[in-house]
């Protein structure tokens, strides 16, 4: 090889391994998303065994509530053909894990197997009536809940929002319909047994809340098809139906039957649950027929790209063999590479000792302002210098080397490349000098900035997460509100029976209505703390650490008293600060819920 064929064999060969090294990018990161789209299609399909386990195990939650409430009158021969379809679905779950043993790193799924561990255990306790309705509804409950939350653990990783949108709906719709299960036992206990219990009335009422909750969840979420399907499958009579027994335990007084067929109540609530189911599975196979659509267009691109990538490598041989042919000499061939490649060299001190007009012309300097300075002329200050350290040890080390850096124009401009860097030696192996190659990727890198942007609007859907939380809120407001309200009960109660023996004078009167004044302010002292709690504006205020934690106590503090937990106060800061308040208290109420959580799990002594 002559030396002008030899001078022009260099600056060709890097473009190939520039343009191939493209190209193989492309390639791959397209297969990678049409093989990522397929696994999740495989995980949406095999989900339908999952949320059919939950189904089946929401029918026997409900039976086994009722066989409890009615002391083994109910339900004998119904629970034991329901157990035969949840062992069935068991089986399969289970079947479906072993196929699958990665799924096993979802903590959902470890926690779903421990509790299905205790199935039978739970089972036999029934039928010995040795277990109370309160556990049996918790258990089930909580390995719904765990299961549910399983497929989203699996499902949830796309990069397409469309999908992700999907899913995330999906999943609010199946918490939906969870918490329908819930209503359906705890209902059928209340119409069974007659139960008077304040709590279990409220649970009864907060299944209804949380669905209400889930429903605009899932709407917010939902595409317009689904919204139209979901609203013409509901507009249905059983709903209605549904609405008026849950009006009537609801508002049945204490210590009163409620007057509720438990046949009907259990078969139409039933029948509102298989409507929910039918939604269910047309939210999946909206997913699943979304997903083969986008893999099809994806394998289309993935063929066509791989097409491109051979009609291209043809065309760019032959235009290689073309430039050969016609640059016959070193001057002309620099002269391509100098228009077109952004490239320049340095000396073992990074003094530059060659540049592209390429390179001149996006960074805005001549050749003469950077032949004989230094490299560092364009670094951009946003760049660490610690990228550009481990980048020289690397190239000292006579290592390639491949990074994105982000340069600074003449005029206070920036611009992004994608360099590749290596070292040029001599017969004897020794470093002479440094080469670097450069692609303008500064299209790229604004785009990527946008995504992010985007990407912020997902932060939309924390605050949503907060409504989930309003259901535990109402509960722990009823806790608040029981003894005020047994108390202006009562006051009230004197009030009759004084007037109806004519003992009533002007001071007892006084008194009285004074004690219910002050228990109707401690009912609305505790709606402003609710109302003041769940306000989404972020404005800084000025408050004390007193205040917040108050605030937070009179809407928690009463739950956990009732559940024989000690709550110990120690406040003894005075400081005045601004800050976000709501913040602070969601901070203040998650410490004390985990510590609660903790207590009831682990069961000490003295909680």
């Amino acid at each position: 090889m002559n030396n002008k064929n030899s001078s022009i064999f260099f600056p060709i060969t890097i473009l190939v391994v520039i343009f191939c090294f493209l190209i193989i990018e492309i390639v791959t990161n397209k297969y990678q998303e049409t093989t990522n789209l397929k696994q999740l299609e495989t995980k949406v399909q095999l989900s339908s065994v999952i949320t059919n386990l939950v189904h089946q195990t929401q029918i026997e939650r409900g039976m086994s509530s009722g066989y409890i409430a009615s002391h083994g009158k109910n339900f004998v021969t119904a629970i034991k053909k329901q157990r035969q379809k949840t062992t069935k679905a068991l089986d399969d779950f289970k079947k479906l894990i072993l196929e699958h043993p990665d799924y096993k790193a979802s903590k959902n799924i470890k926690k779903s197997l421990e509790l299905l561990d205790k199935l039978n255990d739970f089972r036999n306790e029934t039928i010995k009536l040795q277990i109370s309705y309160f556990d049996i509804i918790d258990y089930f409950s909580k390995l719904n809940c765990h299961l549910l939350d399983s497929i989203f653990d699996i499902t949830q990783n796309t990069s397409i929002k469309s999908i992700r949108m999907k899913i995330i709906a999906y999943y609010n719709f199946l918490k939906l319909k969870e918490n329908a299960g819930i209503e359906r036992a705890v209902g059928t206990a209340l119409v069974l047994n007659k139960i008077t219990a304040l709590d279990f009335k409220l649970k009864f009422h907060n299944t209804i809340v949380k669905q209400q909750l889930y429903a605009n969840i899932f709407l917010d979420t939902a595409t317009q098809n689904i919204i139209k399907f979901y609203n013409n499958t509901i507009n249905n009579k059983v709903f209605a139906d549904v609405e008026v027994m849950q009006y009537q335990i609801i508002s049945n007084p204490i210590d009163s039957t409620v007057q509720i067929d438990i046949d009907k109540w259990f078969d139409t609530i039933t029948a509102k649950i298989n409507i929910l189911k039918k939604i269910e599975d047309y939210l999946r196979s909206d997913i699943i027929k979304q997903l083969e659509q986008n893999i099809t267009k994806y394998y289309l691109r993935l063929i066509g790209f791989v097409v491109l990538y051979f009609i291209s490598i043809v065309f760019f041989i032959n235009m290689i063999l073309k430039i050969i042919d016609i640059l016959n000499n070193e001057k002309k061939l620099n002269t391509l590479v100098d228009k077109y490649i952004i490239i320049s060299t340095t000396d073992k001190k990074g003094v530059i000792t060659s540049a592209s007009s390429a390179f001149c012309q996006i960074s805005g300097y001549t050749k003469e302002e950077l032949l004989g300075k230094p490299h560092n002329i364009i670094r951009h200050p946003d760049m660490k210098k610690e990228v550009f350290r481990d980048m020289w040890d690397k190239l000292l080390n006579k290592q390639n080397v491949e990074v994105e850096i982000k340069n600074r124009k003449k005029d206070g401009g920036y611009y992004w490349v994608k360099a590749h860097l290596e070292p040029i030696l001599n017969k004897k192996g020794q470093i002479e000098s440094f080469i670097a190659i450069r692609q303008d990727i500064t299209d790229k890198k604004n785009l990527e900035q946008e995504v992010l942007k985007n990407q912020k609007q997902t932060q939309q859907l924390i605050q949503q997460s907060r409504l989930a939380q309003m259901g535990e809120m109402i509960s722990m407001i009823a806790h608040q509100w029981r003894q005020p309200l047994s108390a202006i009960g009562s006051t009230s109660a004197g009030l009759m029976m004084k007037a109806k023996m004519n003992n009533l004078d002007n001071e007892i009167v006084f008194q009285l209505a004074n004690n219910i004044s002050q228990y109707s302010q401690h009912l609305s002292n505790t709606i402003d703390d609710f109302r003041n709690f769940f306000k989404s504006h972020k404005q800084k205020e000025k408050i004390t650490y007193e205040e917040i934690i108050k605030s937070v106590l009179n809407i928690v503090e009463t739950s956990i008293q009732n559940k024989n937990i000690k709550l110990e106060l120690d406040l003894n800061s005075n400081i005045v600060f601004y800050s976000y308040a709501n913040e602070l208290k969601q901070v203040i109420l998650n410490l004390i819920k985990n510590a609660e959580d903790a207590l009831l799990e682990t069961k000490p002594k003295d909680p």
